[in-house]
This record gives C-alpha cells, sequence and structure tokens, in this order.
C-alpha cells in the first residue's frame, strides 16, 4: 500500500510541476513575441514624420498615420481582430490595449492610448521617461517613438501564483542625422 500511495503522490506531483513548466514556458514565448511585436510597431510608427517640418530640419512625427501604422502592426502580429481581442495568446484574458509615445524634435511628447489622444507636454531634452505601466525607464534625447501593449493577466492554470500581467515596451529612437 506504501508503494501505491509513494507513487500516486508522485504522479500528482510530476502532474502539477509539468502543468506549471508548460504554463511558464509559454508565458516567456508570449513576451518574447509581445517584444517583437512593440518593436516592430515603435519602428513602423517612427517612419511617418510631418514632411512640412522635416522640410524646416525638424523631425515631427505624423500621430495619425503612425497610430495607424502602430494598430495595423499590432494586429497582425498578435493575429488580433478589429476589436483587439483573441490573438496568438491563448492564455491572456481579456482585451489587449495598447500606449503610443512620440517624442518630437520640436520639444512635445505627445501620449496616445490607442488611437485617443491622452496628453501633450513640453518637455526638454535630454528627458527622463517611465512608463506607467511597466516602469520601462529611457533617457530621451533623439525623436523617439515608444509602445506598449498590454494583454492583461496572463492564465496560468496552478492558481497557487498571483497571474502575472502581460506587458511589453519597446521604443524607436530616430537618429537619422
Amino acid at each position: 500500500m506504501k508503494t501505491f500511495i509513494l507513487g500516486f503522490a508522485i504522479c500528482i506531483l510530476l502532474s502539477i510541476s509539468g502543468a506549471f513548466g508548460f504554463d511558464n514556458d509559454e508565458y516567456h514565448l508570449a513576451q518574447d513575441r509581445y517584444k517583437a511585436v512593440a518593436n516592430d510597431a515603435a519602428d513602423a510608427a517612427a517612419l511617418f514624420y510631418d514632411q512640412e517640418a522635416f522640410a524646416e530640419g525638424i523631425k515631427v512625427f505624423n500621430k495619425t498615420e503612425g497610430n495607424k501604422a502602430v494598430k495595423d502592426i499590432i494586429k497582425s502580429g498578435l493575429n488580433l481582430n478589429d476589436s483587439l481581442s483573441g490573438g496568438i495568446v491563448k492564455y491572456a484574458e481579456g482585451v489587449h490595449t495598447y500606449y503610443t509615445y512620440y517624442f518630437d524634435e520640436d520639444g512635445k511628447m505627445t501620449k496616445y492610448h490607442e488611437d485617443t489622444l491622452i496628453s501633450t507636454t513640453d518637455v526638454e531634452y535630454p528627458y527622463v521617461f517611465k512608463e506607467s505601466l511597466t516602469d520601462y525607464t529611457s533617457k530621451i534625447t533623439k525623436p523617439t517613438v515608444i509602445v506598449t501593449i498590454s494583454a492583461g493577466k496572463f492564465d496560468f492554470r496552478l492558481k497557487t501564483i498571483d497571474d502575472p500581467e502581460l506587458i511589453r515596451t519597446s521604443g524607436y529612437e530616430y537618429v537619422g542625422y
């Protein structure tokens, strides 16, 4: 009987360990995927600039076109539908959300939540930027676009620990001088 109980306990322990290991691997792979998509979204947004300001030698991003590019990259990179739900990560809860920060050469920082303008702030370079969701900190010295993508809580099967949030941030600095 001892052998049966010990064997059964070992099977349960290995099952729990396997489930946690699989979920943990999925979480780390999802983080890598979201980081790559955030990189691509920031890069794409930085490609659009105001041509009139650029003709005068000032790098000012075209936020309308940049925001369209960010949304398209996020939707296609994560296989999301128009409401930004679904996707490649089967454990992510709820709807995805994202923030875009534009640091223009004219000293303006513009923050968007998806397509909605949140704020425009005057900044002086060098500027230390701290993203509120991830505590991502960066010293901004040149025109920069930063994108943060949040998928909500990652749903681990074992509820022994608090589920971590799946949030990734990436920035692109324009250095084409």
